[in-house]
């Protein structure tokens, strides 16, 4: 665990995203949810993908950051397409999460 941990602050986003996602599956989502979070408001494109398809992956264990992940339902001007894709994997996962059918487009 505490291997992985340190991977935490690799310079490396998706390394970063990786080891968070370890850390999850392994039981230690406490440890992963802060840099998860981080790099889905302020990652690119693709990063903030990475990081919504775990949360979406780790199901309950994202409770905790259910906050960010409504933030990220947000389309944001400077992705292209407005990060649809990232807002779709998270729509999914808040459905999953709170029960709800919310759609987006």
């Amino acid at each position: 665990q505490d291997l992985v941990t340190q991977h935490l602050s690799d310079p490396s986003v998706p390394v970063r995203v990786a080891a968070a996602r370890a850390l999850c599956r392994m039981g230690h989502a406490d440890d992963a949810l802060a840099t998860i979070t981080a790099v889905l408001s302020e990652g690119e494109q693709w990063e903030r993908l990475q990081a919504a398809i775990v949360l979406d992956e780790i199901d309950e264990l994202a409770i905790p950051v259910i906050q960010e992940m409504h933030a990220a339902l947000n389309p944001q001007s400077d992705l292209f397409a407005g990060g649809k894709y990232v807002v779709r994997v998270i729509n999914r996962a808040l459905n999953q999460l709170e029960g709800t059918t919310r759609t987006v487009r």
